[in-house]
């Protein structure tokens, strides 16, 4: 998946229909550090042009709407995307939960016995292991401390 650019909404960036001297094009276009979208500069479109840049007077007829990557030769600083929070690749993490540290209890059953358990467990719609804790809590209950 291919990521998307993002830049900054000050960024406007033209192409003039007027040529310098030399024939190279000129850009027209915002500052987007200074975040105001009507001061207007014109620079060539050349290596370094963006520093020659001056206020626009010419007259806005005949601009070309440009993508910001095309001032990236004349170092216009609206050719460089803002930057990104990284996000995690792929499924985020499930929330750890508290581990409940339980003791394990085991008791030798005769399987008559355990069929009786889990029979009696199924009628109160509960496990075998829920059911005997059940016991064993009302047992405990009346049991003096």
């Amino acid at each position: 998946m291919a990521k998307t650019l993002i830049f900054s909404p000050f960024a406007l960036l033209f192409r003039h229909p007027f040529k310098t001297d030399e024939g190279v094009p000129q850009l027209v276009g915002t500052d987007p550090a200074e975040e105001d979208r009507n001061k207007v500069y014109l620079w060539p479109d050349a290596f370094g042009g963006w520093k020659e840049r001056r206020p626009c007077t010419l007259p806005a007829e005949g601009l070309q709407h440009l993508h910001n990557n095309s001032g990236l030769t004349s170092s216009w600083p609206g050719s460089i995307p803002l930057p990104q929070e990284k996000r995690p690749q792929g499924r985020p993490p499930k929330p750890l939960t508290e581990k409940v540290e339980r003791d394990v209890l085991r008791v030798p059953l005769e399987r008559a016995l355990l069929l009786k358990v889990m029979g009696s467990a199924a009628q109160q719609g509960k496990l075998p292991t829920e059911w005997v804790k059940g016991l064993i809590e009302a047992a405990l209950a009346d049991v003096p401390t």
